[in-house]
């Protein structure tokens, strides 16, 4: 018994040796973790929660990232945001429901802002530093009075400036700066739907909401009242060359006032575009220049565009429409006084049947021949060549022509060309001479075009 418990005891004190070396060792090795967690500051492992102050924990490794301090700066107010929108979101039926990664999107961009509302106040409460793993603590907070008052100033100035740009743009609608109005008018909607998609508490959303139908209405009310002041008939007067002035035509309803700033355009309904297009803007002046008028009348529409983005459009009345035309407008040509002169020694009868081809296209130009009033305009034909009978008492015409058109009054030439020679066999010299005029022109693709080109520029 005395050798077994001899035994039993030196099992004992060997057993003791080596648990009390072994939690010696293990003492050694772990002492700086269990150091560095009794030092740790509470906030560290669990975030302060108060009812008079949002907090926020940013914690970053510090080989990682040489701006650590930063970075765990933005981690900690992005958290104490993350705590507002849950508490606006909680609290608000107004607020926008937010897909995962456009809450992301939304925090980050509200942390990112240098003027922030949400966070104009925040604090740095605390930082540690846990050296074993070189990872850096810190600790911000942001007072909840003091965030309430901030959102209250906020909206009370967002609130004053949107007033202030509705004002001004009803002024310069009074004063006929239309585009100018319309303009700020889609800026403040567009701003206060940047401002409603962000987080808004529920008094604020309502505010916001408010502004914006005003902004609406405003601009709805003005393009209701953008009005066309045109006669049906509008006579032009050639040799006065007197311009339509676009910006004439468009009025406020409310004032008569002229407005200024919008797209203009035509719609010709009785007349073809020859050469060039009608989009006036800047309120140019609109000439008659490119017109064919059908029976010295030519009837067009005037249309005037509010600019406005196409989602501004789709918040506006159905009823209320950002293209607004006029009635149709009868141009009435007064014509020049032309005269037709053959230049030439060619003999034959029946002369004005050479002039047959250039009157109608003078006419379709709405500048047709008037002979009891002083010449305003020679057109001026010049044949040359012969014009030979032939057997079975035909007559063929070998001919060129020259064509100039003489502004009388003010004694120069507006257009010459020469057109090809011809050769035309016909019973009737007169018809033959006609003909060959006809196929001369017909084979200059080039003269109709600067032919009436020539004569609209008359127009301006």
């Amino acid at each position: 018994m005395s050798k077994n418990w001899k035994i039993l005891r030196i099992i004992i004190k060997t057993t003791k040796a080596f648990f009390t070396l072994g939690c010696l060792f293990f003492s050694v090795l772990q002492g700086p973790v269990f150091g560095q967690l009794k030092k740790a500051p509470t906030w560290v492992h669990e975030v302060p929660i108060t009812g008079d102050a949002f907090y926020g924990v940013g914690t970053v490794n510090m080989k990682d990232y040489p701006e650590y301090r930063a970075k765990a700066r933005k981690q900690a107010l992005k958290e104490i945001v993350e705590k507002i929108f849950v508490s606006i979101s909680s609290s608000s039926s107004l607020t926008t429901t937010y897909k995962d990664e456009e809450v992301d999107y939304l925090l980050n961009e509200t942390v990112s802002l240098a003027s922030s509302n949400f966070l104009m106040g925040h604090r740095k409460m605390s930082e540690w530093i846990d050296k074993r793993k070189n990872t850096y603590y810190v600790l911000f907070s942001l007072d909840r009075a003091t965030y309430k008052e901030n959102r209250k100033e906020y909206f009370k100035s967002f609130e004053t400036v949107i007033e202030l740009i509705q004002k001004e743009a009803k002024d310069l609608f009074e004063e006929g700066e239309i585009a100018r109005s319309t303009r700020k008018l889609s800026q403040s909607i567009d701003r206060l739907d940047k401002e409603i998609n962000r987080i808004v508490e529920p008094e604020y959303s309502i505010l916001l909401q408010k502004l914006r139908l005003e902004s609406i209405y405003e601009l709805e009310r003005q393009i209701d009242q953008i009005a066309f002041n045109v006669e049906r008939n509008y006579e032009f007067d050639a040799t006065d060359r007197k311009p339509l002035v676009i910006e004439n035509f468009l009025v406020s309803k409310s004032n008569g006032v002229a407005l200024n700033g919008l797209n203009l355009s035509l719609n010709v309904i009785q007349g073809d575009v020859f050469r060039y297009s009608f989009n006036h803007e800047n309120y140019e002046a609109l000439s008659i220049y490119g017109l064919f008028p059908q029976k010295g009348v030519a009837v067009i529409q005037i249309i005037a565009e509010v600019a406005l983005e196409s989602s501004i459009k789709k918040l506006l009345n159905p009823a209320v429409r950002s293209t607004i035309e006029s009635r149709p407008i009868a141009i009435k040509f007064n014509p020049y006084n032309i005269q037709f002169v053959i230049n030439s020694d060619t003999s034959f009868d029946k002369k004005e049947q050479l002039f047959d081809y250039l009157r109608v296209i003078t006419t379709d130009l709405g500048i047709t021949e008037v002979k009891d009033k002083p010449t305003d305009l020679q057109i001026i034909l010049k044949p040359i060549g012969n014009v030979k009978k032939q057997s079975r008492g035909y007559y063929r015409s070998d001919l060129s022509f020259e064509v100039n058109v003489l502004d009388v009054k003010n004694n120069r030439n507006v257009f010459e060309y020469a057109l090809p020679r011809t050769s035309v066999k016909e019973k009737n010299p007169n018809v033959a001479v006609s003909e060959s005029f006809k196929a001369a022109a017909n084979q200059s693709g080039e003269f109709l075009q600067e032919f009436v080109t020539a004569l609209c520029v008359l127009h301006f």
